[in-house]
């Protein structure tokens, strides 16, 4: 991290030997000091930076795979991988960067298509569950049901229940 011990201590050691024993010069040379920590830090941030970046856009990535292939059957683990993250460091990345899990997500835009699905077509209730990734109607009604207030039936149908 930033502001890492092991990257500041050695820089107040010599500031801290500097400012001791007070040889002629000491205050330039502690302002030496102090902007070679500042460069060192900068670097170190730099690095972050694009650490940050290169694991985004993996997550991003699988994401972007998740999003189009809503209707696929996929799990955390196939997302883990493509990204090529454990399971466990998938969902925390994934939650960091879009403040959501995985399958959340995945529910959600399921429910999207099946809501368009629901307006504009003609497949059945069964038929969009199917479409939409869901392995069972009994799962997708209840899910539904929780997202939206309303059954796929009902919705469709324009019923307040």
């Amino acid at each position: 991290k930033i502001g890492n011990e092991s990257i500041i201590e050695p820089y107040i050691k010599k500031i801290e030997h500097e400012k001791n024993y007070k040889y002629k010069g000491f205050e330039e040379r502690i302002t030496v000091i102090i902007i070679d920590m500042l460069i060192a830090l900068g670097r170190e941030y730099e690095l972050e930076g694009k650490k940050v970046n290169r694991a985004f856009n993996v997550i991003d990535s699988a994401r972007r795979f998740m999003l189009e292939n809503y209707s696929d059957k996929i799990t955390v683990e196939i997302l883990a991988k493509r990204a090529n993250f454990s399971a466990s460091r998938f969902c925390v990345l994934y939650n960091k960067f879009f403040n959501s899990t995985p399958i959340d997500d995945l529910l959600n835009i399921r429910i999207e298509k099946a809501q368009a699905m629901l307006k504009f077509s003609d497949y059945t209730v069964s038929e969009i569950a199917d479409l939409c990734g869901f392995s069972s109607i009994h799962y997708f009604s209840r899910k539904f049901k929780e997202r939206i207030g309303k059954s796929p039936s009902n919705y469709r149908n324009g019923s307040v229940l």
